[in-house]
């Protein structure tokens, strides 16, 4: 079995280790994310993202409705919620090319793909490949 030494191992390529990692590799250690789905985790891809992406659309559709209030012309087109949905879908592509594999690399942090598992106190399995843990 092939391995590999890292000074900071970072379980889980979600929000906060993907800031660990790249953190800790800014520090010139040698420094590894596991992930067995997408970078980004929930936050990105299912939850704060999305939500936070459609509210802000919601609150500038409603907005526009009521320009009229304000003395502005008010655009009363229907909602297109193809559009809206491939906007909120763009803005998550984004995100995920910005803190993606090639956003790890610049920061000199190794992506390895898969489930973790503990061998001992300073060896991680990740799909037949141990990493190791510096103590």
């Amino acid at each position: 079995m092939a391995s590999e030494h890292y000074d900071v191992l970072v379980i889980d390529g979600g929000t906060a280790g993907l800031v660990a990692a790249k953190r800790a590799a800014g520090g010139r250690r040698k420094v590894a994310i596991v992930e067995r789905d997408r970078l980004g985790g929930e936050c990105l891809w299912t939850g704060c993202i999305p939500a936070k992406t459609l509210l802000n659309s919601a609150s500038i559709y409603r907005t526009i409705q009521k320009a009229q209030d304000y003395g502005l012309p008010a655009d009363n087109e229907p909602l297109n919620w193809p559009d809206v949905v491939r906007a909120k879908d763009e803005v998550v592509a984004r995100i995920a090319r910005e803190d993606g594999e090639k956003a790890l690399a610049s920061a000199d942090a190794a992506f390895l793909r898969g489930s973790a598992a503990f061998l001992s106190q300073h060896e991680v399995l990740v799909f037949g490949q141990i990493a190791l843990a510096q103590a």
